[in-house]
This record gives C-alpha cells, structure tokens and sequence, in this order.
C-alpha cells in the first residue's frame, strides 16, 4: 500500500500519465474525493491569515508575506467561486505473487509519484494502517472514520491529477490489420475509414533511418491485409517488395524502370479518361523537368505556360484529325457529348466536374441502358438537320474536356485516347479546314512531328 503525503506543488493536464503508464498492471489507483463546505474554509483561512499577518509584523520575514499573500488569494478565489475547494485522499495499491517482485512494483511506483512535480508517496509499515489503506480503496467505504493523509486541494488541481486513462484500441472490431500497443493493449487499423461509399483512404507516412525496419512494417500490413483486396499495386526503390509479391504470387515479376531502358511511358495517354485540367498539368510537369528549372520564379511560370499551350494544341490538333479521318463518327460523339452534359446539369450537382460525370455515366449506362439512350437524343430537333442541331447544341454547351471519345488500335491514336473535340465542332473544307494528318503519323514512310 502506497499514500500521497504530499500531493504535486503544481499539476498540469496528464500529470497522472506519469502513474498510469508504468510497464505492468497489478495496481490500483483510488482517489477519495469530498466536497468541503466553503464557508468553513474561508473562516479557517481568515484566521491563520490573521495569525500570519501577526507574526510578520513582528518578524518582518519575507517568507510570511508570501504565505499572508497566498492566504488573501485563496481566500479571495473561494469568496468569488472562481475555484471550489475539496479534500481528497489518494491511495495506490499493488498486488503480486512474490514478495521480491511486488517490492519491485513499489519501488517503480515511489519513483513515478517521485517524478510528479516533488509528491511524496507513504508505505505504512504497520499492518492496521495498511489494512485501513486498504479498506479506504473498497467501493462504497466512503464512510471511513480513517483519516489519516487528507489533503485541501482546489477542483482544477484535483482533475489534473485523476488517473484517467485509457489505451488506444483503433479500429479493433473491423480490424485488417492488428498491432501490439506499447502498454500490452491490441491496436486494430484499417485502410479505409467510413461505411459504403463514403469510405475514406487512410493516408500513412512511415519515418526512419536506414535499416531501422520501415519496409518490413510495411510489408507487415500489406500481409495482413493482403486477403481485402484484388490486387496490389508498388511503387518503391531497390526491390524490397520482391519477395513479399513473389509470396502473394509467384509469377509476378517487377516492372523496372531506369535510365537507358526498355519501357516507353507514354505520358500525354488519358487511359481513355476525358483530358483534365489535373492531366494536362501533369503531362506538362515532364517537359518542364527536362527544361530545367530557373531561379527567376516568373521565367518558371512563363516557360509552364508555354509547354500547357502547346501540349493543349497537340490535343487539339489531334481531335480535329481525327474527326476528319472518321467523319462517321462526328454524329455519335456529339450525342454522347450531349448526353454527358446533360447528365452532368440534370442528375449531379453544381460542384461535379466533367470527369465525374464521365465516370459515374459510364456506370449509368450499363445499369440504365433505356435512361442513357434517351438522353443521347438531342432535344429540339429541326426538320431535316437532327444531327446538326444536336452537333451545336453541344459545341455551345459542353466544354472542350468533357466532349470525349475512345480510340483502340494503333498506339498513336491510343496515346490520345478520351481526348476532346477542340472547341466544338469545326469544318472539313475552306480556310478554316483540318489539317489531314496527326502529329507523329506515319505518312509516305516519313513521321510527322510537331517541334514546340
């Protein structure tokens, strides 16, 4: 059995933390609070000040003014309720099978109460004050006659030094993965947060030196949770995935990239998405890499500018050479540009982008194949020109991204595939014609390039 004699001189919030994190658990914190009846105190405190106030001036020590000074502030706290005094008693129990190991226990308890702000810890070395110690930590034995190591504390004092305290479980109940806490508690983790499709991705950093373990923890959870998903994908430096992915399946084998390769990344491909503002951001990223950087920050922006305008026109120039080699395909592509918008107006909100509507109509189409035909339909049809009237409607409405369409074959013609019309529809003939063939095309056995 342990007491506090003397409480902490000051407290702060998780000052019990110093008690409550100890390595082992046989112990038990109990904390015997009362109200005190604040008219009392404040008389008690009056006299002793007076008292005070007495011997200072015959001593004129400065010791006493500053108890006289502590006096008048607690006297002054408790007449305006700024505090509201109690008294507690605090009493730490211990248990173990061996005596040289509970001695242990206590001595690693004497020094937490140590360490907390000069407290002092009491061990009765007699056995009726340990029992009554003992009997003051029964539930119900609020009671007690025993009232030995009392103390006057202020509320704020009193619930910093509480011991309340938990562990951190996580998300232990839909756990995928599942870790040991430092206090010998389970952690349980996931990778999404959320129910249905309002689940959120759990972003995580994993900091360390060299050789201190970071890819084994994370080869740890990728394990664990390997079962939740279809497939996994890594991105990292020096294989230390390799024999983690040859374990999940044995005929995967890494895809290298280095300098001198033989892999070609094609970075203006939209993987068949409608070209984005976040795309042509990022396929303008490389160049400016290979450009180099410029300590003048304005000189950066201007050469951004530039290389953004002139991978935008490729796009362009593109989509009006394709229209141009299938012109069968003009009338489609304007309804489903149509149809898109209109999607995107009537069923989603005014914070849904192109590509939002490019994706979830793409899912609408193959679970609603009457309601998606229907909005293929331009509406307002002129006699005799239906596509023609469809074909404006679009170029006026829908945005040069969001009118996209899908190419497969040929891999110039894939590197651009989901790209969009170049501001709507333009003509086949006169001054204003396309041009005939795409940038990079193969023509008479001689390639096309296009020099920005």
């Amino acid at each position: 059995m342990l007491a506090l004699k003397a409480l902490p001189k000051r407290t702060r919030p998780s000052i019990a933390y110093i008690l409550t994190k100890l390595g082992f658990r046989e112990y038990a914190i109990t904390v015997n609070v009362e109200a005190v009846d604040v008219d009392e105190l404040i008389e008690k405190e009056q006299k002793e000040l007076n008292r005070v106030e007495g011997d200072y001036e015959s001593l004129k020590k400065v010791k006493l003014l500053a108890a006289m000074r502590t006096k008048a502030a607690k006297i002054a706290r408790y007449s305006n309720g700024e505090s509201s005094p109690y008294r507690i008693q605090y009493v730490i129990r211990a248990w173990d099978r061996s005596r040289e190991d509970l001695r242990a226990k206590l001595t690693a308890l004497k020094a937490a109460v140590g360490s907390m702000e000069r407290a002092q810890a009491y061990e009765p070395a007699l056995e009726p004050s340990a029992r009554n110690f003992f009997y003051c930590t029964w539930p119900g034995w609020s009671f007690s006659r025993y009232n030995a190591l009392w103390h006057d504390y202020d509320d704020a004092l009193v619930a910093n030094i509480l011991p309340f305290s938990s562990t951190p479980v996580g998300h232990l109940e839909s756990a995928e993965f599942i870790y040991e806490g430092p206090n010998g508690n389970l952690v349980g983790g996931r990778t999404f947060v959320g129910e249905g499709n309002s689940q959120t991705p759990q972003n995580a950093v994993v900091i360390g030196t060299t050789g201190s373990g970071k890819s084994v923890n994370v080869i740890d959870i990728l394990t664990q949770t390997e079962p939740f998903y279809a497939y996994t994908m890594i991105v990292e430096e020096g294989e230390s995935y390799t024999t983690y992915a040859k374990t999940v399946d044995p005929a995967t084998e890494p895809i290298i990239v280095q300098a001198n390769g033989k892999l070609t990344m094609n970075y203006l491909d939209t993987r068949g998405l409608p070209l984005s503002g976040l795309h042509l951001s990022a396929a303008s990223a490389l160049p400016m890499l290979m450009v180099g950087q410029s300590k003048d920050e304005d000189r950066n922006k201007l050469r951004q500018a530039l290389l953004s305008n002139a991978i935008g026109r490729l796009y362009e120039d593109f989509s009006r050479w394709y229209l141009n080699k299938h012109s069968d395909e003009r009338s489609a592509l304007a309804r489903r540009a149509f149809a898109l918008d209109a999607y995107r107006r009537e069923r989603m909100g005014p914070q849904a982008t192109e590509l939002d509507a490019f994706l979830e109509f793409s899912e609408f189409e193959q679970t609603h194949t009457d309601e998606a035909a229907a909005l293929h339909r331009p509406r307002g049809r002129r006699r005799g020109h239906p596509v023609r009237q469809g074909e404006r409607r679009c170029a006026a409405s829908a945005r040069s991204d969001l009118l996209a369409f899908h190419v497969s074959g040929a891999t110039a013609a894939r590197a651009f595939a989901g790209i969009a019309f170049g501001g709507g529809v333009r003509p086949t003939r006169g001054r204003n014609a396309l041009p005939r063939h795409a940038p990079g095309a193969v023509v008479n056995g001689r390639q096309l390039r296009r020099t920005f």
